[in-house]
């Protein structure tokens, strides 16, 4: 039964690892535009653009 339960997990862990190689990812700062580093949270728009929630205030 153990050696089942990580054997899925191992599968699992491979799975997700795939997947989030297939998704870009760029660090985004004060350079880009936040008025702070600290990103509290990331949002869609209903326009299709990605709000963000820094300790300071919002930046879309």
């Amino acid at each position: 039964m153990k050696r089942l339960i990580l054997t899925v997990l191992y599968v699992f862990l491979c799975l997700g690892m795939q997947a989030a190689a297939s998704f870009p990812f760029r660090h985004i700062g004060i350079r880009d535009g936040l008025p702070d580093n600290y990103v509290k949270n990331v949002f869609g728009l209903p326009d299709g653009r990605l709000g963000v929630r820094t300790t300071s205030l919002f930046s879309f």
